[in-house]
C-alpha cells in the first residue's frame, strides 16, 4: 500500500525542531512514494550551525498527520544524529484509514 500524500508529507516534517539546530532532512522528499510494511531509510545532513551536531543528544524520529499535526506513532528512538541516517518501518495499518 502506496501511503497518502498528505501522510509523505508529514513524514517530511518530522524534522522541523531539529532543522532550526544543525539538521535538516535530505530523504524522504515530500514527493518520494514510500510503502507501507517496507524499511525505508530516513536521512539528514549537518547545517553545521550551532548547535553542533554532537551536542544535540539522542533523536527521537515521529511521524505527524494533517493539518493539526496529529502524532501517528513513534518512528526511531534513541538515534545518534551523528550517523545522519535511521532505518524505519512505516507499518502498514498507518494508511489504512488515510483519506486521499
Amino acid at each position: 500500500m502506496l501511503l497518502p500524500h498528505h501522510i509523505l508529507l508529514s513524514l517530511a516534517a518530522t524534522f522541523p525542531s531539529i532543522a532550526l539546530a544543525a539538521l535538516y532532512p535530505t530523504y524522504p522528499t515530500a514527493d518520494t512514494p514510500l510503502e507501507a510494511g517496507q524499511d525505508t531509510i530516513l536521512k539528514w545532513k549537518n547545517d553545521k550551525n550551532q548547535p553542533a551536531i554532537w551536542d544535540l543528544g539522542r533523536l527521537r524520529i515521529d511521524l505527524f498527520v494533517g493539518d493539526d499535526d496529529h502524532h501517528v506513532t513513534t518512528l526511531a528512538k534513541n538515534i545518534n544524529p551523528e550517523d545522519r541516517a535511521a532505518l524505519v518501518r512505516i507499518e502498514p495499518w498507518v494508511g489504512a484509514d488515510a483519506d486521499d
